[in-house]
């Protein structure tokens, strides 16, 4: 009987040293764990399997990450599991099957690209859509093909429309990008090595606006430096100089392309329209 006490005794004792300092979280041993909804998959996620979730990230404050501070991208995507490459990120993905939606606290340094200050704590909010065999995956991408092949060519219906009816008579560039200079700025354009800080307004075609600087900072990035910005960016803000303004019609191809931006906010084969200005080069 004494015995028994001692285990139940060392039992509490180890159940309090896991307590969760987070009302409502699990302890998860890397992270903390909330479900917030079951979903009816059977399949949790191992190796050679792929996944298709959702994440959104946010600190203390409940202010969404930028996504290039981060070691995983938020929005909806597909993707190996082996790939995510990420252990702390796995272990917590593992208690989670199809339909599943499940709050996380991580800490920064697990989430956050290295040398990220100013953030301790990651609250991830994460849908488990789907967890594929490589079987079902491949299946699903032939699928997801073909599919792609009949939006692409409603994308260029719907921008050959665009042009017509906005009497747009400029021609693309041997890339595809429409560059339209609304205002010439002063100085020398940005070089390789510079840093541009950018405004911009983002359209649909139907005038719909998804996205505008000029309520937060100008867009920061350096100029030759390869996934800062969409490839439709990267060919653009080298004609400009500061102080300029432009106007961007950019084929999804150089924007997010057939999977959309990974926020969910930009569908997938999306041409966008954006107003650019360079507001500083450094």
């Amino acid at each position: 009987m004494k015995k028994i006490i001692t285990i139940l005794i060392v039992l509490i004792s180890l159940s309090a040293c896991f307590q969760s300092p987070y009302e409502g979280f699990s302890y998860g041993g890397d992270f903390y764990y909330k479900r917030i909804t079951f979903g009816d998959g059977e399949r949790y996620p191992h190796k050679n399997e792929y996944i298709v979730s959702y994440f959104q990230f946010k600190d203390k404050n409940g202010n969404l990450i930028e996504n290039n501070k981060l070691r995983i991208p938020q929005g909806s995507f597909m993707n190996n599991f082996d790939k995510l490459r990420n252990e702390t990120l796995q272990d917590a993905l593992k208690l989670m099957s199809g339909g599943d939606s499940v709050h996380f606290i991580f800490s920064a340094k697990d989430i956050l690209r290295p040398n990220i200050s100013g953030i301790d704590t990651i609250y991830a909010e994460v849908k488990m859509f789907a967890v594929y065999s490589d079987e079902e995956y491949k299946k699903v991408l032939a699928d997801f093909e073909k599919w792609n092949q009949t939006e692409d060519k409603y994308e260029k219906k719907l921008l050959k429309k665009y042009l017509f009816k906005n009497k747009i008579k400029t021609e693309p560039d041997e890339e595809g990008l429409y560059f339209i200079l609304l205002k010439d700025g002063k100085g020398k354009n940005p070089e390789v090595g510079n840093v541009a800080y950018i405004h911009y307004k983002g359209y649909f075609l139907d005038g719909t606006e998804f996205d505008n600087t000029y309520t937060r900072e100008p867009l920061e990035y350096r100029i030759g430096e390869k996934d800062q910005v969409i490839k439709g960016f990267e060919l653009a803000i080298p004609k400009m100089n500061k102080g300029a303004k432009a106007k961007l019609i950019i084929p999804s191809y150089l924007a997010f392309g057939k999977n959309g931006s990974s926020s969910g906010i930009v569908p997938p084969n999306t041409t966008l329209i954006y107003e650019v200005e360079l507001v500083k080069i450094l």
